[in-house]
């Protein structure tokens, strides 16, 4: 019965294989934020601190739609594992329901941030700058 709980070496193998992409695409959104912040603290305290502001605040908008859109990831994989190609479907096409609002949510949420770090009373030298970067990011959300 124990050895049942025991994952064996195809099982941990299989799970790597499928979980790579993931752990990847994870990666990459994270390491966005930090190339930028590289690349803006060789220009000045300034813009470094505006990066990291407005990549903080389009991390916090974004993470809510990505976790909503991470939950399909379940539903899909359950639906391949299972062999429910029906299922495989439905699951792809909510997620193409889901990602259509969540993405006109996410810009509009972005678009009052020089608003927000004002109200947060953030330096008034850093706003536009953290503003504008957040306004850039939409195009990625899009």
């Amino acid at each position: 019965m124990l050895t049942e709980m025991i994952p064996s070496k195809v099982h941990v193998a299989s799970l790597c294989k499928y979980s790579i992409p993931i752990v990847i695409v994870q990666l990459g959104i994270n390491l966005m934020g930090t190339t930028d912040a590289i690349m803006a603290g060789r220009v000045s305290s300034m813009d470094l601190a505006a990066v990291a502001l407005g990549n903080l605040y389009f991390m916090m908008v974004t993470s809510f739609g990505t976790g909503l859109l991470l939950a399909l990831d379940t539903v899909i994989s359950q639906a391949v594992g299972s062999g429910n190609n029906r299922g495989v479907s439905l699951g792809i096409q909510r997620g193409l329901l889901l990602v259509c609002p969540l993405s006109v949510v996410t810009v509009l949420l972005l678009f009052p941030a020089e608003n927000l770090f004002t109200l947060l009373r953030q330096p008034a030298e850093v706003i536009p700058l953290a503003s504008g970067y957040a306004l850039a990011s939409v195009a990625g959300v899009l």
